[in-house]
This record gives C-alpha cells, sequence and structure tokens, in this order.
C-alpha cells in the first residue's frame, strides 16, 4: 500500500517512514441488575473515552461475570475482554460494571381462618407464592392459639431456609384474623312418657341431669334442669327439645325432640238403648277436669214414675227446669243411666166407655186411647124363609151395645126340580119345591099367568108343587117360567116342554133304552117323593135324540123329492 505524505503542507518526496501508534480510548460496561429468578439481560459496554475513527467499530468485546445467582450485597463484577490481537488500532481500557440482583418479592396466601375447638394449638397456615422451583424456604407465623375465641390474629415475621435471602416478603398481607369455634356435643338421649289422661298435665321427660337444658318446642328460651334433677314432670301433652347446654370451648348440643303424647280422653256413656226418653250430652269424650251439658227428655208416649231417675255414675243428679245437668272438673268416666221412664199404657182396668166413647185410664192416670165408638152389626137371630131375625149394633173395640133391629125374612127359592124337560110323547108330571113354608103359599104361575088349582098338587115339604102332565101338554113346545108365590115372596125357575123326533119316511128307527135304577134314599114330602135332579138330565137326552131323528127324516125326504 502506498501513502501519500504531506508535511506542513509540503509533499513529501521519496521513502517516508511513519510511526502509527493506537488510539487510547476507554470501555466501561454497562450497570445492569435482574430480579432473582429471572435470565440474566443482554450486558452492554460503553465507550466513556476517546473516540473510535469515523467509520470503525470494535470487534469481539465480551462481558462476563460470576456463576452464581444468589443476591449478594454489592453485586457481581461484569468484567470486558476481547481475543488477543483484536482491535490492534485501538488501546483499550477497560471498566468493570456491576451487575445486581435483587431479591424476588413473595406473595402470601392464607389458609383457613376458622378452626373448631379440638384442645390443640390452631393457626392459620400462610402459603408463599412466587417462589422458585424447589427452592428451600419457609416462613415463621406467630399467634398460635388453643381456647375457642373470635378475636385472635397471626403474623408472618420472618422467612427461613436456604433460600431465604434471595426472596423479600410483601409490604402488606403479613397478618391474618382467625377464630377458634366452640365444639360440638351430641344430642342427648332421653324419653318421654304419656299423659295419664288428656289433659291432665301428668307428662314425663326422664334421663336427664344439671347439663341439659329444655323447652317446649317453639317457646323462645330454654331453662336449665335443676342440679340432682332426673326427670321432667307436670308436662302437658306436646312436642319438647331436651340439649346440652353451652360451656367453655363447647356450643350448646342440637335438641332432642321427644313428644309427650296425650292421654286417653275421659269417656262419657250414655245409655244404649233408649226407650221412651232422650239423653245427650254436649260431648262424650272429655279431658282432665272438662265440662259437658246433659239434656234429657221424655217422649210424649212416656212419662217419669215414681222411681224416676238420672244417674252420674250410679248416683241420682238433680235435672234443672229446663232438664239439663252440667258435668264439671271430671276427673274419670262417666257412666249415665235413667231408670223409671215408663210407657203410657192402660192399668189393666180394660175400656172405660160412655155412650159415644170409648177409652183406657192410663198408669199415670190420664186418659189414654179415647175415640168414638165403632159399631158393626151383630146377629142375635138369623132370618129365614119362614121367620124374621134380630140383630144390634155393637162396638167391635170395646163391645159397647147400640139399638136393636128386625132381619127381614128370606125370600124364597126354589131348590129342587130347576130346569127340568118334559117330551110331549112321554108325557109325566114335573114337581117343583120352593123353601117358603107351605103356610104361606099363595098361588102357582107359568109364564106369569096363573095355573088353575086342578092343574097342580100341592104338598107341604116345604112348598111342593107338582104340575100335571095333562096341563104341561098344553103347554107350546119351549121354556117356560114357573112362579111360586108366597106370603113372604116369589120362587121361580125354568122348565122345558120338548117334541118327540119322528123318523124320516121308509125309514125306521129302532130306540133302545136302557133305565139304570140306583137305589136311593128318597126325601118324605108328605107321602110323596120328589123328582131327582138325575130325572130331568134323562129327559133331556130323549128330546135331544128325538130332534135328531127328526132331522134325519127331513133330510131322507128332501133328498127324494131330488
Amino acid at each position: 500500500m502506498s501513502y501519500e505524505v504531506t508535511i506542513d503542507g509540503v509533499k513529501a518526496e521519496g521513502k517516508v517512514t511513519l510511526e502509527v501508534k493506537p488510539r487510547a480510548i476507554t470501555v466501561a460496561a454497562d450497570a445492569s441488575s435482574k430480579t432473582y429468578g429471572e435470565a440474566d439481560p443482554v450486558f452492554t459496554w460503553a465507550i466513556t473515552s476517546g473516540e473510535l475513527v469515523e467509520g470503525e467499530n470494535l470487534q469481539g468485546i465480551e462481558i462476563k461475570r460470576e456463576d452464581n445467582d444468589n443476591v449478594r450485597d454489592g453485586g457481581y463484577a461484569l468484567q470486558l475482554t476481547q481475543p488477543e490481537g483484536a482491535n490492534p488500532n485501538y488501546n483499550i481500557t477497560f471498566v468493570d460494571g456491576v451487575f445486581t440482583i435483587n431479591q424476588r418479592v413473595l406473595t402470601v396466601k392464607w389458609g383457613t381462618s376458622e378452626f373448631v375447638y379440638d384442645g390443640k394449638e390452631r393457626c392459620p397456615e400462610a402459603t408463599l407464592g412466587n417462589v422458585i422451583d424447589d427452592d428451600d424456604l419457609g416462613a415463621t407465623v406467630e399467634g398460635s392459639q388453643v381456647e375457642a375465641g373470635d378475636s385472635y390474629q397471626a403474623n408472618l415475621t420472618a422467612l427461613t431456609g436456604k433460600a431465604a435471602g434471595n426472596y423479600a416478603l410483601p409490604t402488606e398481607g403479613l397478618t391474618c384474623d382467625f377464630s377458634i369455634k366452640s365444639a360440638a356435643q351430641g344430642a342427648p338421649v332421653v324419653q318421654a312418657a304419656a299423659e295419664t289422661v288428656s289433659g291432665k298435665r301428668d307428662g314425663k321427660v326422664t334421663g336427664v341431669d344439671a347439663t341439659m337444658e329444655w323447652r317446649a318446642k317453639g317457646a323462645a328460651e330454654y331453662q336449665a334442669v335443676g342440679e340432682g334433677t332426673a326427670e321432667l314432670t307436670g308436662l302437658a301433652a306436646g312436642a319438647y327439645e331436651v340439649r346440652y347446654q353451652a360451656k367453655t370451648n363447647y356450643d350448646a348440643s342440637s335438641a332432642t325432640e321427644v313428644t309427650v303424647a296425650a292421654g286417653p280422653k275421659l269417656v262419657v256413656t250414655l245409655p244404649s238403648n233408649q226407650v221412651g226418653y232422650a239423653l245427650t250430652s254436649t260431648a262424650t269424650e272429655l279431658d282432665w277436669h272438662g265440662t259437658a251439658t246433659l239434656t234429657m227428655s221424655i217422649d210424649s208416649a212416656y212419662f217419669a214414675g215414681k222411681d224416676y231417675a238420672v244417674k252420674v255414675n250410679g248416683a241420682s243428679v238433680k235435672l234443672s227446669a229446663k232438664g239439663t245437668y252440667e258435668l264439671k272438673d271430671v276427673e274419670g268416666d262417666v257412666n249415665m243411666t235413667v231408670e223409671g221412664v215408663l210407657k203410657h199404657e192402660p192399668d189393666g182396668s180394660g175400656w172405660a166407655h160412655d155412650a159415644k166413647n170409648h177409652w183406657h185410664v192410663c198408669r199415670c192416670g190420664e186418659v189414654l186411647d179415647k175415640a168414638e165408638h165403632t159399631f158393626e152389626w151383630v146377629v142375635d137371630k138369623p132370618a129365614t124363609v119362614e121367620a124374621k131375625g134380630e140383630k144390634h149394633q155393637e162396638c167391635r173395640v170395646c163391645g159397647e151395645k147400640g139399638k136393636s133391629e128386625e132381619i127381614a125374612i128370606l125370600a124364597p127359592e126354589i131348590t129342587d126340580g130347576k130346569g127340568q124337560t118334559m117330551v110331549v110323547d112321554a108325557a109325566k108330571d114335573l114337581s117343583f119345591r120352593s123353601n117358603a113354608p107351605l103356610k104361606f103359599f099363595q098361588k102357582v104361575l107359568v109364564d106369569d099367568k096363573e095355573v088353575a088349582a086342578e092343574n097342580y098338587v100341592l104338598t107341604e115339604g116345604s112348598t111342593i108343587v107338582t104340575l100335571k102332565a095333562s096341563f104341561l101338554k098344553t103347554l107350546g113346545v119351549g121354556e117356560h117360567k114357573l112362579s111360586v108365590v108366597s106370603a113372604t115372596g116369589t120362587a121361580e125357575t125354568t122348565f122345558t116342554v120338548a117334541e118327540a123326533a119322528k123318523p124320516a119316511p121308509g125309514q125306521t128307527t129302532t130306540t133302545t133304552t136302557t133305565t139304570t135304577t140306583t137305589s136311593k134314599p128318597k126325601k118324605k114330602a108328605g107321602k110323596e117323593t120328589l123328582p131327582e135332579s138325575g130325572d130331568s138330565e134323562y129327559a133331556m137326552a130323549g128330546a135331544v135324540l128325538a130332534a135328531g131323528v127328526v132331522a134325519l127324516l127331513l133330510a131322507w125326504a128332501m133328498a127324494r123329492g131330488a
């Protein structure tokens, strides 16, 4: 390389020897710091004296420090170095810098601040935050307590452990208020006994002692169980709460609830079969010293006899004018009985009566069953066809007799010979009997015309009229009315006159008659015997047969004419 040298403005000619000396500069490491646990920052340096030639830079300068990351008073030196032969144009003076590691500020988090008394020391636990990895770091907390209380304070006073110097406590949150609550007690075991009678207030709670207190459920305050008391007495039916009282370091226990059951009700028993009266009570079940109103009434069909009494448990009581009685301060079951209620009934003397009414005399002396007579006719002597009868009125209830009257004589009637038939070709007498006595006989009518006496025979027994065959032949064929007139009335019947059947021309009719005779006792009518009802039946059969023959003959004649 060649240079042009000018000396004092004059260009030097020839060979010139020049000496170039390194430029003197001072390079100082910049002070730096970090917080414990962080990475080192990038260290820097600066030229504090002299300057570099324009356009040039220093090369290869490095900063080193001691390999230690703990906090140390005075910090650590930052040493500048460069490789050998580096920056030959400069005479560099290196000045060390200071690297400071600051303490890491911790966070503090307090644990539970409420404890329950258990006889041991209790204090909130402080948990340190912002700690690096597994640093050996602890803390001293003061203020532990044993007894129950509400206003204790714990204080974090110092750090402990090998890494304690690398950390600093925060300025706040180093105290914690805490409490130790009283411990709970188990509920007591007690029993209840029911009242002996509902409302008597003699129930009990047993198994208590002076460490307990009790109250009726829902009451505002508990009351202590007295010294030496083993049972609570005089209790009404209901629910009760018993618990252990609060004491040092212990709260009152939870309550044990027991129920004193109501005792059985006192029963008012009324008569079950109330006949003739009504005994009622405003209540049939009572509490101890309860009250009830009894009301007694007697039915109108009954009365109070001389032995009448209303009794309470066998003792007679006096009813008010309104028939009431007050049961008061009842202390036991009540059994009601009633005696001497009698029914209004006849006294056994029978019916009393006058001309219009009849009645009974009651056992109490009053008149019973009074009513007008109910008369009906009683026949003293029945009427017959021969004589009048007699009857009188008699009350069918009490037997009182009223007026008397005659019964008209009975009208006569035909008793034998009704509905007879006589065939003209076999004419015979026809006899009829009227039950009217012969002495009352007046006349005989046939078809409402009087029959002459010579045409009939009159016989006694009652009245027997026998129409002669000669008279009967004078009558036309057909049915006729017979009337036997007596003074007491007319007996009537009918009889028939039938024409015999005629055979047809050229035809012979043979009639065979079979007569069966049955021996019967004869009824005597004077010295004559009346025909039986069978005689008329045979006559009717003959008439029917004759009519049949005539019909056959007529049919034969008409056939011939044709």
